[in-house]
């Protein structure tokens, strides 16, 4: 079997990963474009780099590859929380997080290519959740911390769209006219 161990120099192949990896950078804020660039470019090139690339857990343990998930979530959790450390804890939440998913679609790309693995939607999201869950509970985040700022935003959104409601039917109730009295 011949294995291709190098990062594709077109760029990915898969496109779901393309496409994930495209909606993730639209997303970064203007002015984290650049840290979230620089983010990616320092993953890749540790993770692709000739003379790092065998110490890559999928590279040099084959094991490795019966867990997938685990596997690449870890060390993609464990690169970016070094890339972090480096930035002395600079790094906002959003460019760690949307940095370590465009860096778990190149990692995944390479698998499906390099390592003839098969790179399913279910394998994707459970490696970004445990990825994101780990480098939460590495920034100090617990799961229940999570679920209940998820909670309180979605609290906001609600109740502001109750408020917005409450205000434009305030507003539809103005503009119509007041039934006069005569039949």
């Amino acid at each position: 079997m011949d294995i291709q161990t190098d990062k594709p120099k077109g760029g990915m192949t898969n496109q779901m990963l393309i496409d994930i990896s495209a909606n993730i950078e639209s997303k970064v804020s203007p002015e984290n474009k650049k840290k979230y660039t620089n983010a990616v470019a320092a993953a890749d090139t540790m993770m692709f780099d000739p003379k790092t690339h065998a110490n890559m857990e999928l590279v040099k343990n084959p094991q490795s590859r019966i867990t997938p998930v685990k596997t690449i979530s870890t060390g993609v959790a464990g690169l970016m929380w070094l890339l972090y450390q480096q930035s002395k804890r600079s790094m906002s939440a959003e460019v760690l997080i949307f940095s370590a998913t465009t860096v778990i679609c190149h990692v995944l790309d390479f698998a499906e290519r390099g390592l003839k693995m098969e790179i399913t939607p279910e394998i994707i999201s459970q490696t970004v959740q445990q990825a994101s869950e780990k480098l939460f509970e590495k920034m100090g985040i617990t799961p229940e911390q999570l679920r209940e700022a998820i909670a309180q935003g979605k609290k906001e959104i609600d109740d502001y769209q109750t408020h917005q409601d409450y205000l434009g039917n305030k507003m539809q109730a103005v503009r119509q006219p007041k039934p006069t009295g005569g039949k």
